[in-house]
C-alpha cells in the first residue's frame, strides 16, 4: 500500500505542477516556487562478513551490496536570494536478493524491505561552469517497512526460516549536489547525487536521480 501511495503522490507533484505551469514563467534564476520530481537508484553498501557466520544461527551473513528504484518529489520555496527551504518525500522499492552460506556455496533468494525518506533541508544555489547548480544539506527521517515470517528453500533443498521484521524509524542525515537545465519556459532538467547517513544503521547510502523540476510561482521583471 504504501509504494502505491508514494508512487501517486510522485505523480499528484508532476500532475499538480504541469497544471500550474505558467507560459509567463520568468528565468529559473526568478523561481520562487519549485517542484521536483525525480526518478533513479539508492546503492546500499554490503552489510555482514564471513567472520559472522554462525552455523544454524546465521548461516547465510552477508546481504551483498545492491541498487533499488528510487522515486522522489521535492517542494522549494525562496527565501532570500540564492537560499531554498525544501522538503523533500522519496520512496525506494523492494529488490530480490540472493545470499549465500559460505559453508558449502548453498544460496537462496529473498525480497529485501522498502523503505522511504522524508527530510528538510536548505539549499543555496550557485553557478558551476556556467550551469545553474546547487548543494543542500537536510535532516529527517527514514522509515523501513517491515515483512512477515516466511520459510524459503535454499538451493539444495533446505527450509530456512525468515524471521518477522518490524517496520521501523530512525534519523538520517543527508547532503546533495545537483544541477538545473532550462529546457523550456518554466521546466529544467534536474538532476542530483546524495549522499544519506543513518544514525542507527551506521549506513551510508548513496542516490542517483534525475527528472524535472518546474517553477510554479516567480517574481515579475520590473
Amino acid at each position: 500500500m504504501r509504494k502505491f501511495f508514494i508512487l501517486i503522490f510522485t505523480g499528484i507533484i508532476f500532475s499538480f505542477s504541469s497544471f500550474l505551469f505558467s507560459e509567463n514563467s520568468t528565468e529559473y534564476k526568478r523561481g520562487k516556487l519549485l517542484l521536483s520530481y525525480l526518478m533513479g537508484i539508492t546503492t546500499i553498501p554490503q552489510m555482514g562478513s564471513e567472520s559472522d557466520y554462525s552455523q544454524g544461527i546465521n548461516s547465510f551473513p552477508i546481504i551483498p551490496s545492491h541498487s533499488v528504484k528510487t522515486v522522489s518529489g521535492e517542494l522549494s520555496i525562496n527565501l532570500i536570494k540564492n537560499f531554498y527551504a525544501t522538503f523533500t518525500l522519496d520512496y525506494s522499492m523492494n529488490t530480490k536478493l540472493r545470499v549465500y552460506d559460505p559453508s558449502d556455496n548453498d544460496s537462496f533468494v529473498f525480497d529485501t524491505l522498502s523503505f522511504y525518506n522524508y527530510y528538510l533541508g536548505i539549499r543555496y544555489k550557485t553557478k558551476l561552469l556556467g550551469i545553474n547548480s546547487f548543494i543542500s544539506l537536510g535532516s529527517g527521517k527514514t522509515y523501513t517497512n517491515g515483512a512477515e515470517q516466511e520459510n524459503v528453500i535454499t538451493e539444495k533443498g533446505y527450509t530456512v526460516l525468515i524471521e518477522e521484521a518490524k517496520a521501523y524509524s530512525q534519523w538520517l542525515f543527508i547532503g546533495n549536489f545537483g544541477f538545473d537545465i532550462k529546457i523550456s519556459e518554466g521546466v529544467c532538467l534536474s538532476g542530483k547525487i546524495s549522499y544519506l547517513k543513518l544514525t542507527e544503521d551506521k549506513t551510508n547510502y548513496l542516490q542517483f536521480l534525475a527528472g524535472l523540476k518546474f517553477i510554479i510561482l516567480h517574481k515579475r521583471r520590473k
